[in-house]
């Protein structure tokens, strides 16, 4: 039975192997790949049956593919067509968003927000134990700019290994979560979500109320944040961070939350962390960003 997600691929050179093909679709799961000859002796087209609408939907993204060194367009195949696809026949091989793939009565297990995505930091949980930071910066390029990623050094409570992304765009960052949440890598099956929820309520606390560098960030769960790298890893997309000072004593108790004394580079960053920080939600807890008094020597 052909997949409901059905990618065309046009024109691929005939010299490109079928596991060169495979090898490109990755990270995406692709469930079968046919190839189809052409008019032309010299190229073919290649018909991708997909996993998931999250699989086609993140591939469509990559649009246009590099096969070597050729540039390869991409459309999606509506339910029903099985005959050789081409432009002409009104697909369009424009880069597709998730909206124009998503069919009706398809699986939208990832589609209860309507509402444009807002943010651009991930939490990647359960990384492998043997892939380095570029590592990861390479698996998500493929949804757009990696601008900043890191792998904590401490594992969680439950002894998982866990990193941040900073994508270039919400866009890039929204087709990486419903690309990437569940796939297994290395054996490791990665929990990818946003750090940061898009935030619950007008903030009492305007950003002109931080006069100075020093910031108190407050409504740290336990279970995310366990040291200085896991504070650096959240305020590094906003902010130069210079100091950070831990409560002397914070309960481990995976439900309580907490906040540390963050100083940065400048008022100026302090009120961008504000602006971005303040009054989102981390992990079904609601972050807080207040003024805080400190010594900056």
């Amino acid at each position: 039975m052909l997949s409901a997600y059905q990618v065309c691929l046009e024109p691929v050179p005939a010299s490109v192997s079928l596991q060169a093909i495979r090898d490109a679709l990755a990270p995406q799961h692709a469930e079968r790949v046919t190839l189809k000859a052409t008019e032309q002796a010299d190229t073919m087209q290649v018909i991708v049956d997909m996993a998931s609408a999250e699989d086609q939907a993140a591939l469509l993204l990559r649009n246009p593919l590099t096969l070597g060194q050729a540039t390869v367009h991409m459309a999606s195949i509506p339910s029903g067509i099985d005959a050789p696809v081409t432009p002409s026949q009104g697909i369009g091989l424009q880069k597709k968003t998730w909206a124009h793939v998503v069919r009706q009565g398809a699986p939208t297990a990832h589609t209860s927000n309507d509402t444009a995505p807002v943010q651009r930091n991930l939490y990647i949980l359960n990384l492998p134990l043997d892939v380095s930071e570029d590592d990861l910066k390479c698996l998500f390029t493929p949804f757009g700019e990696v601008e900043h990623s890191v792998i904590l050094a401490m594992l969680d409570t439950q002894a998982r290994r866990r990193g941040f992304v900073d994508m270039d765009t919400p866009q890039s960052a929204q087709a990486a979560v419903r690309a990437m949440d569940g796939y297994v890598w290395h054996g490791y099956p990665l929990e990818v979500s946003y750090a940061l929820i898009q935030r619950q309520a007008t903030p009492a606390i305007t950003p002109n109320s931080i006069t100075s560098p020093w910031i108190l960030v407050d409504g740290l769960v336990t279970t995310a944040i366990l040291d200085e790298a896991d504070v650096h890893a959240l305020l590094a997309p906003y902010a130069n961070v210079t100091k950070i000072e831990f409560p002397t004593f914070h309960s481990l108790d995976p439900a309580s939350t907490f906040g540390v004394r963050v100083c940065l580079a400048s008022t100026e960053e302090a009120q961008q962390v504000h602006t971005a920080l303040d009054g989102a939600s981390m992990h079904g807890y609601i972050v807080s960003i207040k003024p805080a008094s400190g010594d900056t020597s």
